[in-house]
């Protein structure tokens, strides 16, 4: 990561304001994580399947000038053509 921005709303003394952070601290390290999936294919023909997964990403050290918990979640689905 060699570049950060992160836009916070605040309220200071019963004012609300809208504070943005820029850290250029360079983060070259590699971020980590644990993924975990697993998924379901159904052939709808001959040559057409349809696959679902969904999955999970957990961080294993924080990332970022924050070290935040960033964790992932989602669905992914394909439509697979079989060529023969």
């Amino acid at each position: 990561m060699t570049k950060e921005k992160n836009n916070y709303n605040v309220t200071m003394n019963g004012t609300a304001e809208r504070i943005t952070g820029m850290y250029l601290k360079n983060n070259y390290g590699l971020p980590v994580f644990a993924s975990i999936s697993a998924g379901y294919a159904h052939k709808v023909s001959e040559y057409f399947e349809l696959r679902i997964a969904p999955f999970l990403k957990i961080p294993l050290q924080g990332m970022g000038v924050g070290s935040l918990p960033i964790t992932s979640t989602g669905l992914i689905a394909g439509i697979i053509h079989r060529f023969k």
